[in-house]
């Protein structure tokens, strides 16, 4: 990749495939995030071929964006979700506690221990 497209910040650029000095991308990607030996190499791998970790990094969440605003739909889909149940339970809870107040069957009294 050339250095002016890097320095202008144009993050739809592909990176090369395979990565610089890699083998499987996948692989390298789970070396990268894991291994912190791994990732000093093949950061400067990657510096030498005009790449920084920061570009890297703002590839991948460009990349997988489309993934991170259908998990955040699916997340406030199921809050709404949560809420109107929490909701349903609130006033459920109310009316039976109306009914349960207003029942002449329910009689106050005091617990004592039976002797054995």
């Amino acid at each position: 990749m050339d250095s002016e497209v890097h320095r202008n910040g144009n993050c739809n650029a592909r990176l090369p495939y395979p990565a610089p000095g890699a083998g499987k991308p996948d692989k390298v990607a789970k070396q990268w995030a894991g291994n912190p030996e791994a990732r000093l190499r093949i950061n400067k791998k990657l510096a030498q071929k005009g790449y920084d970790e920061a570009y890297i990094l703002i590839v991948a969440l460009n990349r997988a964006a489309h993934h991170i605003d259908a998990i955040d739909r699916r997340i406030a889909t199921y809050e709404l979700r949560r809420a109107a149940a929490m909701k349903a339970i609130e006033q459920y809870s109310e009316a039976s506690a109306r009914r349960l107040a207003a029942s002449p069957g329910v009689i106050d009294g005091e617990f004592t221990e039976a002797a054995e």
